[in-house]
């Protein structure tokens, strides 16, 4: 069901940014079943299969180590759990509509431009379809100017105080250089559609549409545009069709669909819901892709993403400023090629005579299109991990609303167009706004997110187990469910005695453990937001440092002990600095090890001169 998943990522390779454009956005699928197969290596475990709670802690580690982003016009299931970005563009009266992925994976981009939604409808069941491209860094592509001209946009999405993400998304195209070639990537945030489909085109000759919506019966439409462009144009339209008392019907406006078909010119073909070649007990497939090839005096031009044929989404220019109005924002590939290349892209269909097809309107409030809510009224949702608080930025123009916070109401003081408040996060990451009656879930995304210990993690832990951890387990083990026991007994009375053990640390398992932090920090060298995980998580190089002076505050380790520990750290740290290739590492890693120098005098000054003679040594030998 989920095989076309292979087909999208990369095998066995965990990207180190990954963004997405969707009109509709299910959370609970998109976390279930697309981010595990987008990182093989770092979330293989199924939200069904095993525990929630070592879920969301692996899951919380891959989001923490990557930059994952969603931009969405609105929720099309629950609201989120995991720790993404997520990002509503508001555009109403119009829809966000564009359908975009790209995945870095240090040595190639993926660029994927298609007419699936992030739902569970879209990767199993609807027909969609999907133009793939590897856009290698330190090389050319003709999809590059169109693709960073579109970055630049959702770039102007994100708030301000989510610098990580604007800055990830911002370069995620750093390295590849535009080029001119047979595609070109572009959206109605920069001309309109059907004009980009018929610019330079030397003597139209018939158009072939594929599309699951049609405008509305009202005014005039694509079709009258076309007719404009190119008098006398013919084509075969490619639609879903449903089946009513033996006859099949298509959705659409009658008077117009109706009259294309009577003037002879134009044809009608009913999508077939089972394939030739398709496999036994393979899902109905319900058309969603959307396609225009417009054949010509030199060859053919195709349109593949995510427009349907309307108004809204070919005739005009969406607006940049936000204030809506003007089309939707879509993404398409422009393709010049043969014809016989591009009626490849066709899908397999059969004729439908005018007298045996009924033409039936969308009923109202059934089409596709964008939906207004209390959620309109929220510009950002942040939750800042350092200081675990909440902020929620306002329209100005915002009615009271209420929020709440699994159950619980927040912002006792409900006015001003910014709301801050203490949080304690919980499983959710959303909340729930309510405006007279009508409610919505507002994702927040998760900043410095590497300041948080993953849920699901056990807070108390030995320092034993930390070490053994860091020397080759890559998670804290998870807490025990409720009720369940451990060698200390029943899990809700983990406390004091179980994190206070006592007796020498064992210094190889310490080493173990310091190399395996270089380890990490080495395969992670290429990758900025990697190296901030592993030199800033509570359970990587911060949660040592923390352990140790905990340790030494509870009278296991001398200072002595801590200040040596201290001193194989910074040693471990400087020695992998030099194989960083990204220079912001280098300075988060020079950081790193200037905290530890700090730390490590202050302890040394106060030790007697024989031991810190024995510390300068160590020094010396290895500076020789």
């Amino acid at each position: 069901m989920l095989a076309r998943l292979r087909d999208v990522f990369l095998p066995n390779r965990d990207p180190q940014r990954a963004y997405f454009c969707t009109y509709g956005l299910d959370p609970k699928f998109f976390e279930g079943e697309l981010l595990p197969a987008l990182f093989p290596n770092s979330l293989a475990l199924d939200r069904e299969a095993g525990t929630a709670s070592a879920y969301v802690n692996a899951a919380d580690t891959a989001m923490q180590r990557h930059d994952v982003g969603v931009f969405y016009d609105h929720l099309a299931g629950d609201g989120q759990e995991l720790q993404y970005g997520a990002w509503p563009v508001n555009v109403r009266p119009m829809a966000f509509h564009a359908k975009l992925m790209l995945l870095d994976y240090g040595d190639v981009v993926r660029a994927v431009i298609s007419s699936a939604n992030l739902t569970a409808a879209a990767w199993t069941r609807n027909l969609e379809l999907f133009l793939v491209e590897d856009l290698q860094r330190g090389s050319t592509h003709a999809w590059a100017a169109g693709l960073a001209t579109f970055v630049e946009r959702l770039v102007d999405q994100i708030p301000e105080e989510h610098v990580q993400h604007r800055l990830a998304l911002g370069t995620i195209l750093d390295g590849v250089t535009p080029a001119v070639g047979s595609d070109r990537v572009t959206s109605s945030w920069d001309e309109p559609l059907l004009d980009a489909l018929f610019a330079g085109v030397s003597k139209p000759q018939a158009l072939d549409v594929v599309t699951p919506f049609f405008e509305g019966v009202d005014g005039e439409g694509v079709f009258d545009s076309v007719e404009r462009r190119a008098p006398g144009i013919g084509g075969r339209l490619f639609v879903a069709t449903t089946t009513d008392h033996g006859r099949p019907q298509v959705t659409g406006p009658p008077e117009k669909l109706g009259a294309l078909i009577a003037n002879g010119r134009w044809t009608m073909h009913g999508v077939r819901q089972t394939w030739d070649g398709d496999e036994t007990g393979a899902p109905a497939r319900g058309l969603h892709g959307k396609l225009l090839t417009l054949e010509h005096a030199d060859g053919a031009r195709t349109m593949v993403g995510s427009a349907n044929v309307t108004r809204a989404a070919l005739l005009g220019r969406a607006r940049r400023d936000g204030s809506g109005g003007g089309s939707n924002v879509e993404t398409v590939v422009l393709r010049d090629a043969s014809l016989a290349a591009v009626r490849r892209l066709l899908p397999q269909a059969d004729l439908l005579a005018a007298d045996e097809v009924d033409i039936c309107e969308l009923p109202e409030g059934e089409a596709e299109g964008a939906i207004t809510g209390p959620e309109a009224l929220i510009r950002s949702a942040t939750y800042f991990g350092k200081t675990a608080e909440l902020e929620i930025v306002l329209t100005d123009d915002a009615p009271h609303l209420t929020f709440a916070y699994a159950g619980t109401e927040l912002f006792a003081d409900s006015t001003g167009a910014v709301r801050r408040a203490p949080l304690v996060l919980g499983m959710d990451c959303f909340v729930t706004v309510a405006l007279e009656g009508a409610t919505a879930i507002v994702p927040f995304t998760v900043v410095d997110a590497m300041a948080l210990m993953p849920r699901g993690a056990r807070r108390s832990i030995t320092l034993d187990d930390f070490l053994d951890v860091l020397a080759g387990g890559r998670e804290l083990p998870t807490r025990p469910a409720d009720g369940e026991r451990t060698a200390n007994g029943p899990a809700g009375n983990i406390g004091d005695d179980f994190v206070g053990r006592t007796g020498p640390i064992p210094w190889r398992r310490y080493l173990a453990a310091v190399h395996g932090l270089g380890a990490e920090l080495a395969r992670e060298r290429q990758y900025d937001r990697g190296l901030q995980f592993v030199l800033e998580s509570p359970v990587r190089l911060k949660g040592l440092r923390d352990q140790l002076e905990a340790a030494h505050t509870r009278g296991r380790l001398t200072e002595s002990d801590l200040a040596y520990a201290l001193y194989e750290l910074g040693r471990e740290l400087e020695r992998v600095r030099d194989d960083v290739t990204v220079s912001e590492g280098t300075q988060h890693i020079s950081d790193a090890c200037a905290d530890l120098d700090s730390r490590r005098a202050a302890v040394t000054a106060a030790l007697p001169d024989v031991v810190q003679q024995q510390l300068a040594i160590l020094e010396g030998a290895e500076r020789r």
